[in-house]
């Protein structure tokens, strides 16, 4: 009988159909966890962990005042973490971490620094012992902030500082009703308003000014 020279080619491990020797199968690293930033010498310190050691090298991610995340540095394999050049408090920042191999890049959860104060305050008093507000700030949109608070206190009655308006991102005005830090009629009185940014428990300079209220 003629011989066919038909062989049985059998798939092993690291083996391919047709000779050659494949690589091992490469993953994407984990998601880097647990990043923060902190006051490191009155700089700007990051710390994170990652999420195993597939990753070939380490990259930091940065914008500043509402701009967009950019490349900062790229850093070695399994580093932990960065010091970078940035002073702390001097403007709000947000950072982000990527673990990268050949396969891909998985980034951490954007954090952000504590937020800047609010570029300028400005009252109007309105009749019937009201306040007019509304202030301007460099970022004022999610998610860099979370919010703003207003707080007020009667300067002439000696008064302690109230809560008296909590707004959403993007919503810089509002109207003060003073009736209730009043109680002796108010006419003339001087109000001390001030507003602050938030971001969770992160919380900007405060920003005051005062005016005088009528009836």
């Amino acid at each position: 009988m003629l011989g066919l020279g038909l062989h049985l080619m059998t798939r092993g491990s690291g083996s391919r159909v047709g000779g050659g020797s494949a690589g091992p199968t490469i993953a994407p690293p984990g998601a880097p966890t647990g990043l923060v930033a902190s006051d490191v010498g009155g700089g700007v310190g990051l710390n994170w962990t990652l999420a195993d050691a597939l990753d070939t090298s380490v990259k930091v991610f940065a914008a500043a005042e509402g701009g967009s995340l950019a490349l900062l540095d790229t850093l070695a394999a399994q580093s932990a973490s960065y010091a970078t050049e940035y002073i702390w408090d001097s403007a709000q920042r947000a950072f982000r971490i990527d673990a990268v191999n050949a396969d891909g890049a998985t980034p951490s959860t954007v954090i952000y620094t504590r937020p800047s104060p609010c570029d300028s305050l400005g009252l109007t008093a309105q009749a019937e012992l009201q306040i007019s507000v509304s202030w301007s700030h460099l970022v004022a949109a999610a998610p860099w902030i979370q919010g703003y608070t207003v707080e007020a206190r009667n300067i002439t009655q000696a008064g302690g500082w109230e809560v008296v308006m909590g707004t959403p991102p993007g919503t810089t005005t509002g109207l003060i009703n003073c009736e209730a830090m009043s109680p002796a009629g108010g006419d003339g009185d001087q109000i001390e308003v001030r507003v602050r940014a938030y971001k969770g428990a992160l919380n900007s300079d405060w920003v005051a000014d005062s005016v005088f209220i009528y009836i």
